[in-house]
């Protein structure tokens, strides 16, 4: 039987980091768009180690959608205040970007779920579920502290995910979460 192991230390890495600046990006809007940026380089990668281009494929549909809703978000609000005031820009613009935040979701929700089977890593699915029901009930605000701790959890999954993965014949035979010094 022919095996290989796969290092995961770079994606795992990109993804913790890019989770950190996503959390810190509730503050400084900046640097969640670093964050996603790096979390989408290591779906990327992820996809490329593990031949599952599904990973990347969902991600990139998440991140797209994501941009769009907040460039959407803020254009509508920003043409409600210099416009006449009239609300109604506003209301539309969060309208479109909410459903568009919905969808950008459940495509993150998608890549979560397969990282989670695949890596044997239950935090990433926990994670897309508070993001995904977060985003959901940010109608009614609530919604945000759920989506602050699915980012939190995203970050502690990527942290923890395996260093190794053994394949064999592209199906995962071991998951090490230490890496080998030999």
């Amino acid at each position: 039987m022919n095996s290989q192991k796969l290092n995961l230390s770079t994606p795992n890495m990109l993804g913790g980091i890019g989770g950190i600046f996503i959390i810190l990006g509730f503050l400084f809007n900046l640097l969640s768009i670093v964050g996603l940026i790096l979390i989408l380089v290591a779906f990327y990668q992820y996809s490329q180690i593990l031949n599952k281009p599904s990973i990347f494929q969902y991600g990139l549909r998440w991140g797209i959608f994501l941009f769009v809703a907040e460039i959407l978000l803020i254009f509508f609000v920003i043409a409600a205040i210099i416009g006449d005031g009239n609300t109604f820009l506003a209301v539309v613009g969060a309208l479109l970007a909410y459903g568009l935040a919905i969808f950008a979701v459940i495509n993150l929700k998608n890549v979560l779920i397969e990282l989670s089977i695949t890596l044997n890593q239950n935090l990433f699915d926990m994670s897309g579920k508070f993001i995904f029901w977060g985003t959901i009930l940010l109608i009614i605000l609530i919604g945000s502290v759920a989506v602050f701790i699915g980012y939190i959890l995203l970050t502690i999954a990527f942290f923890t995910a395996p260093k190794e993965i053994e394949l064999a014949n592209n199906n995962v035979l071991n998951l090490d979460s230490t890496v080998n010094k030999s």
